[in-house]
């Protein structure tokens, strides 16, 4: 279970993940979209290369922003099914909300 801390860090780092540019953001709004769906049908529904969403997928799948149903080595030649973890991503898109609000003096 991770502790406090790490969980913060982890949150920050996704936060700026979950922004890297247009084509993440097609992605994501594919999965809000579609709910679960393989690479080849996000890449239909965003206009985003297979090979770039194979890439995005993979990095938020290391920030838990995502869950993939097949594990890493099993993949090749399967479709896999991709799913938003929405409580990482509202978690994520909150950290970065609070991060870049001015910060009030007292």
């Amino acid at each position: 279970m991770e502790d406090d801390a790490t969980l913060a860090q982890t949150s920050l780092e996704a936060s700026f993940a979950i922004l890297n540019g247009v084509p993440r953001h097609s992605i994501l709004k594919a999965l809000l979209d579609l709910g679960r769906a393989t690479v080849a049908e996000l890449a239909e529904h965003s206009g985003v290369g297979s090979a770039t969403v194979a890439r995005h997928i993979t990095e938020l799948e290391d920030l838990n922003i995502v869950t993939v149903d097949l594990p890493r080595g099993s993949r090749r030649g399967r479709a896999a099914n991709i799913s938003l973890n929405r409580d990482r991503y509202s978690a994520a898109l909150s950290t970065w909300i609070a991060e870049m609000s001015p910060q009030k003096s007292v």
